[in-house]
């Protein structure tokens, strides 16, 4: 379960006067990867290997060489997997 703190922020606006549009001051994403175990034919198991990770990234120029952890939400795994049996969610 991830938990976040709350806070306040003051945001820009657009529109004069109303309605007023909120410009975000950051982006989230979530990314939820499944697949097959390695060396398993993903149309003969049911098994998937589950990863997921969640980033928050500023609403402002980023650099290309700007590392992807830099935006990793504390706490949620990144390049973590385990497999799970269940129904096959994904058709090759």
């Amino acid at each position: 379960m991830l938990t976040f703190r709350s806070t306040e922020q003051s945001y820009e606006v657009i529109g004069n006067p109303s309605p007023s549009i909120s410009v975000p001051t950051h982006w989230s994403k979530v990314i939820l990867a499944l697949r097959a175990p390695r060396g398993m034919d993903p149309r003969k198991t049911t098994e998937r290997e589950v990863s997921l990770a969640g980033f928050v990234m500023p609403n402002a120029v980023i650099p290309d060489n700007a590392p992807l952890e830099s935006f990793l939400v504390p706490g949620t795994p990144c390049c973590v997997t385990v497999t799970q049996p269940g129904p096959c969610l994904v058709r090759s």
